[in-house]
């Protein structure tokens, strides 16, 4: 049996894939002295719940819902100056977990 992995995951320095598994919580976090405010936007479907807010300012709760792989940037906004965009990276949601 693969393992169960925790109930939250948090997400500081982003990698290419996030693992998780439906009813999990996913955090990334922000450096919100650096830009105010982060969205989280995924480039097709998303794995997030319908009243999860993907904006915000020192992070963004998902709670995924269902299994599947899901592409995604983030989008930081500076005080000043133009946003900037990272990624795409993608979350992988599988039941058990991913390997």
């Amino acid at each position: 049996m693969p393992p169960v992995l925790p109930e939250t995951m948090s997400v500081n320095v982003t990698p290419a894939l996030i693992k998780v598994q439906p009813d999990q919580k996913l955090i990334f976090t922000n450096d919100k002295d650096q830009f105010p405010t982060f969205e989280i936007k995924f480039l097709v479907a998303s794995p997030a719940s319908p009243g999860d807010n993907l904006t915000g300012s020192d992070k963004v709760t998902i709670h995924v819902e269902t299994t599947g792989t899901f592409p995604y940037v983030i989008i930081h906004t500076p005080t000043e100056g133009d946003a900037l965009v990272t990624g795409p990276f993608s979350v992988r949601s599988c039941t058990g977990g991913c390997h």
